[in-house]
Order: structure tokens, then sequence, then C-alpha cells
């Protein structure tokens, strides 16, 4: 439904307002010796702009989480298989013997797992941003998800 909140009703109509207003008269005439007649009493509510309430984001939005840690899953277990058929098959060790130098094993190790994460980690982002944080910038929802 679109438009501001209706809270601030009963406000006016529980009689607060009345006594309120009773109590601002009696301090300002024992302030002023009678001197000043205080404004009546009005309310108006603060302005909002309006909104279209999303009954989507009311049922999925628990599920936004778990949605960002399934995608980050398929990496990881990628990144996990990748490790144990490297330990099977010694490719480090092949690779050592022909004369790579470990940094550069493991800078490319580093550098295709980032690479998988930052992918997904753009694609979540992205999708995140614009459907809840609209309002966020971009590069803090991606960093969110680094």
């Amino acid at each position: 439904a679109p438009g501001r909140s209706r809270r601030f009703e009963p406000y006016y109509s529980s009689g607060f307002l009345s006594l309120q207003h009773a109590l601002n008269d009696a301090i300002l005439a024992r302030e002023t010796g009678g001197a000043l007649r205080p404004p009546s009493a009005y309310g108006v509510p603060f302005p909002v702009p309006a909104y279209q309430h999303s009954v989507f984001f009311d049922f999925a939005g628990n599920l936004i989480g778990i949605l960002a840690i399934f995608s980050l899953l398929v990496p990881l277990s990628s990144l996990l298989r990748s490790v144990v058929l490297e330990r099977e098959q010694r490719l480090k060790e092949q690779l050592l013997i022909m004369g790579t130098a470990p940094p550069a094993y493991y800078t490319s190790l580093l550098a295709t797992s980032a690479a998988a994460f930052l992918l997904i980690s753009a694609v979540c982002a992205a999708e995140i941003g614009l459907s809840c944080y609209t309002h966020s910038d971009g590069a803090l929802v991606l960093l969110l998800f680094l």
C-alpha cells in the first residue's frame, strides 16, 4: 500500500495531546505572567516520500542470505576439489621439477580462486544491489560480499 504510516493517529485521539496542551498553557502562563497567549495545538505528520511495499521481500527477504551463501559454496567446493586433485596427481611436484618457481605456483592458485570468488561476488552484489540495496553505493555492496 503506498503512502505513509497511520501510526501517529492514536496520539491525536488518545487525549494525550489535550493534556500536553493544558500543561503547555499552564507553564507559559506562569513563566510569562499571562502576557502571551499560546497557539492552538495542531499536528502534521513528518513528511515522508511515498513508497511501495513489496510483498515479495516479506517472503523472500530471509532467503537472500541463504542464496548468497549457496552461491559461494560452488566455487569453494571446486577450490577444494582442485586442491585434492592436485595432491592426488602430484602436480606441484611435477611443476617444481620442470623449474616453476614456488611463488608462481601459489600465485596461480590464488589468482584462479580469487577470479572465481570475485565473479560470484560481483553477481551477488549486482543482484542484491539492484533489488534490496537500491540506494546504496554499488562498491559498498560489492565490499559486503568480498
